[in-house]
């Protein structure tokens, strides 16, 4: 059985014990007892942060954010914070509703300590802002309305993008993307082998990326090929990525001119099986490594097949 304080509770402690404070900050997840009579529990709740101690004595509003059923994938929560909101807590902001005890709803939009936006089919915007949001998730297509939100795009220095056939264009559309972002340092490209039919890191251009990270993606040698010829590549100084040979790992430290660390994941198939145990791992890369190589071999308790390892280049 889940425990909270409603407003009026807080209102008696804070009166009883704590009558000389000047700032409070709250944060409460909760779930309603019935998910049909969510805006009940909601206007329950926010009725009793609007006594005059909270609405006038203080000015010390709330806002609730929740998912409507079914569009959540969940039992539906309910998330009350204080305004201003000074939470990193970007997937409660993009909840389909909410509500707050101001007088005026759109006072308090700007969402200043989000600095992690995850933006996807079920974000809902509202009219708020995100104006220092320095990681920008995306898992579906870009419409113009985002930067709207999203509009300090000096600020961005991440972006995760989730590349499959949602893009009519991709090449296209995502050097539009990245020309927007003018300080960008890092790159993750979640790509899937069943869905992709394009190398989408072939021609892109960008001047300040030098992070690329494409987990969940194995390359083959054509793809590391590609990959070293890109500009993308040329620039790149720390580089996460599945392969199937070992070989191709020489083949990136010695073409690849400003690397200087990679994360490699081994995912052997029946035709690349070369490493049977860890030891047989570190065997190799002592014996083929470049001299200027150190490495360490790390345990992916997700991934039994598989060996990882991390190589760092003086």
């Amino acid at each position: 059985e889940q425990f909270y304080l409603d407003g009026n509770q807080w209102e008696y402690i804070i009166r009883t014990y704590l009558s000389k404070l000047k700032i409070f900050r709250l944060f409460m997840e909760l779930v309603p007892d019935d998910c049909n009579k969510i805006e009940e529990y909601v206007d329950r709740l926010l009725n009793s942060f609007r006594s005059s101690f909270w609405l006038e004595e203080h000015q010390w509003y709330v806002r609730c954010h929740w998912d409507e059923m079914p569009e959540s994938i969940r039992w539906p929560e309910i998330v009350l914070i204080t305004l201003p909101n000074l939470m990193n807590c970007p997937s409660i902001v993009g909840s389909s509703c909410y509500r707050s005890t101001c007088p005026d709803d759109n006072v308090y939009n700007s969402y200043d300590h989000v600095d992690f936006l995850q933006y996807s089919q079920f974000f809902h915007l509202h009219s708020f802002l995100f104006p220092n949001s320095r990681h920008l998730d995306l898992r579906n297509p870009v419409n113009d309305e985002l930067w709207t939100h999203v509009f300090n795009l000096q600020k961005l220095q991440i972006l995760t993008l989730y590349a499959n056939r949602q893009y009519d264009h991709p090449e296209n559309e995502l050097q539009l993307l990245l020309d927007r972002i003018p300080n960008l340092h890092t790159l993750k490209l979640r790509l899937y082998e069943d869905e992709i039919e394009y190398k989408p890191f072939s021609n892109l251009k960008h001047d300040s990326i030098w992070c690329l990270d494409f987990e969940h993606y194995t390359f083959n040698r054509e793809e590391c090929e590609i990959l070293i010829h890109s500009q993308l590549g040329q620039k790149c100084e720390v580089l996460m990525l599945s392969i199937k040979h070992l070989d191709d790992i020489l083949q990136l430290i010695n073409q690849l001119r400003n690397l200087r660390s990679l994360q490699i994941r081994l995912s052997q198939d029946n035709d690349s099986l070369l490493i049977s145990s860890e030891n047989e791992l570190n065997d190799w890369l002592t014996l083929y490594l470049p001299s200027i190589c150190e490495f360490r071999i790390y345990h992916d308790a997700m991934k039994f097949s598989s060996y990882s390892f991390y190589v760092w280049i003086r």
